[in-house]
Parts: structure tokens; sequence; C-alpha cells
């Protein structure tokens, strides 16, 4: 009944305009489960103002180095690159197995990615060799990400929890906007499906345009949760709610990372 209650009460401020993360809910003691859950839920609304008080840098802005895909046919390298959006991200959804020891996260978020690209192999036949400046932007990209989690010994002796991610699915909810100067500015939704018109399987193909960004981004979000989690024993992490902090300025981003080759679409972080 009480969490109930306490759900009501999250959608009334939810429709007055209140951010969720401002909220701090009432576990009764003893309830781990909801001082676990209350705590993730927090740290998450925060991933684009950082955890200052653990030490946690914003991914509010992500740069990268150096995030390569090959496919065969063709090369793209993208030396650097910049993702925003993770401020305006919402948890759409969060399921916490203590029995199997893992934990899922869905993810709604703007995304805008820009940098500079170098294309190499071959399209529609013929050889080319082409860069220029890139954005690739949606309003919606849905994330879901599964994670298994560790619980390790501390310095400290303590427990903590630590986060290994399983796999993860993508597909933007919104018009996705794919503009790669000198090569191929076009739009892909499920209306009008990019390279496969004729299939219907639309999102596979153009996947593969935007993975090596999208794996790049989810490798930035596991990073912040997990030094959360390295951070916060499971004892505290379980039995209070942990301080809130009014934000002034966002942390320092992330930045510089030195990132991942991908060889097919499946791969995984």
């Amino acid at each position: 009944m009480f969490k109930l209650i306490s759900l009501l009460f999250v959608g009334v401020l939810a429709q007055k305009g209140y951010a969720l993360g401002q909220y701090v809910p009432f576990c009764a003691p003893g309830d781990s489960e909801c001082f676990i859950v209350a705590n993730i839920r927090h740290a998450i609304s925060q991933s684009g103002n950082g955890l200052p008080q653990l030490g946690i840098n914003s991914i509010e802005t992500m740069s990268f180095k150096n995030v390569t895909l090959s496919q065969g046919l063709f090369n793209f390298v993208f030396p650097r690159m910049k993702v925003l959006g993770s401020k305006d991200c919402i948890l759409e959804d969060m399921d916490l197995s203590f029995a199997q020891s893992t934990m899922s996260l869905t993810l709604e978020c703007p995304m805008k990615i820009t940098g500079k690209y170098k294309f190499s192999g071959n399209i529609y036949f013929y050889e080319t060799s082409q860069e220029g400046n890139y954005v690739i932007k949606t309003d919606n990209m849905r994330t879901t990400i599964n994670f298994k989690i560790d619980t390790i010994r501390g310095a400290d002796s303590k427990r903590y929890w630590k986060l290994n991610v399983l796999e993860y699915v993508y597909e933007p909810q919104e018009v996705l906007r794919i503009q790669l100067e000198n090569l191929f500015t076009g739009e892909v939704t499920k209306e009008t499906p990019f390279f496969s018109p004729s299939t219907g399987d639309w999102w596979p193909t153009a996947a593969k345009t935007v993975e090596p960004l999208v794996s790049a981004t989810v490798g930035g979000f596991h990073g912040f949760l997990d030094a959360f989690f390295q951070r916060v024993p499971l004892e505290q992490l379980s039995s209070q709610i942990l301080p809130r902090q009014t934000y002034k300025a966002r942390v320092p981003s992330f930045s510089n990372l030195e990132c991942f080759s991908f060889n097919s679409v499946s791969d995984l972080l």
C-alpha cells in the first residue's frame, strides 16, 4: 500500500513539472530493495551533472577518439567524436533481479553526435575515399542495457557492486538524421527505410552506421554507473537514501577516451 501511494505521489510531481531526480523518496527501515532502487534512479538522473560529492564526472558532454567501424566492403574512422544528450535522458524502466544478479535499464535520450569522419571503401561498386564533418541526431534514442552484477570486497573490506555489460539493444523512436559531409545526407525512419527498402528489416542495416557511436556512448554510461557503485558500499546503498546535492555548474566531462573497434554490429563492449 505504501509503495502504491509513493508511486501516485511521484506521478503528481511529474504532472506538475518537478524533475524526478529532485524527488527524495521515503523507504521504510529494512526495505533494502527500496533504498537500492531509489539510489540508482537518483544516480542515473544526475549523469548529466555528475556526482561531485563522490568524485564522479558528468557524461555531458562525452568526447571520444579513434572510433572505427569495418564492414568488409568499407571502413569508417571517426578520429574525434562528441556526444550530447545524456542530461536529458529519461529512465523508462529498471528491472533489478537479486536472484540472478542482473539489472536491466531502458533509457530514452535525445542524441546528437558530431565530429569528423574518414571513409574508404566500395559504394555501388565504385571505390571511393571521402572525409568531412558529420552530424547524427535524433530526438529519442531508446536503449536497453543488460548488466551482470558482481559483488566484490574493497580495500576497506566492505562490499561493492561491479557492473559488466551483457548486451544492449537500441533503436530510434524518432527520425534519425544522418549527415556525412561529401558522402551521404538523409533520414532514417520505420516509414522510410534506409538501405533495405524492400525487406522491411530496416533497422539492423541502418544500425551499422551508428553502431560504434552508440556503443561508445553505452561505454560512457557504463563507466559512470560503475564508478557510482564502486564508491558506495552495498551496506550504505541498501540502508539509506544518499545525500542529494544542488548543482550550480556541471563538472567537467569525460574527454579524450580511447575507444573501441568493431568488426560487426553484434560486437559488444
